[in-house]
């Protein structure tokens, strides 16, 4: 039993370092674009702007943010993201018409541990990381069948530690 134990750590590690040029792309890309997402939100008319109107619409408003075009350039963006995320996705793993409820679980665990709000981007990046290193590594102790309830641990394990998430600010 014990060696069996064993084995699976040794292999998972050994599993853990191989790492595929595909991988290596999808990482970079989205490191890439994490980081010009944070440069527009910080750097930009319209990232202020933005800001602005998460914050206080109205006051935004008043200030002559036009709060059509900015909800209108925020779901361009969210699309963008989503096209790009699941293009990325692709190029990694077999795509079926059931991977939605699949996908489902560990994207909101990663939303939420990494923290809801306008300076969460680097925290649903990371809290994405640790969702799914995570689940990688209970597959090395636990059997298989049980790897889809580890977001699930980790959502209740978050909001239990740290509620507004990783990088979530407390909420007054």
């Amino acid at each position: 039993m014990f060696q069996s134990v064993l084995d699976g750590i040794l292999t998972g590690a050994i599993r853990l370092i191989l790492i595929k040029a595909d991988q290596v792309f999808v990482l970079v890309l989205a490191l890439v674009l994490m980081l010009a997402l944070h440069l527009v939100l910080t750097r930009t008319t319209f990232g202020f702007a933005l800001r602005a109107v998460a914050e206080t619409p109205a006051l935004a408003q008043v200030a002559g943010v036009r709060l059509s075009t900015v909800i209108a350039a925020v779901w361009i963006i969210a699309g963008s993201l989503s096209a790009a995320a699941g293009t990325l996705y692709a190029l990694t793993n077999q795509l079926n018409p059931m991977i939605g409820p699949v996908f489902l679980l560990p994207v909101f665990a990663a939303t939420i541990v990494g923290g809801i709000g306008i300076g969460s981007v680097y925290g649903a990046v990371l809290g994405g990381f640790i969702v799914e290193i995570a689940s990688g590594l209970a597959l090395l102790v636990l059997p298989s069948g049980y790897a889809p309830a580890m977001p699930f641990l980790i959502i209740l394990a978050v909001l239990k530690v740290r509620p507004q998430g990783l990088f979530g600010e407390e909420q007054r």
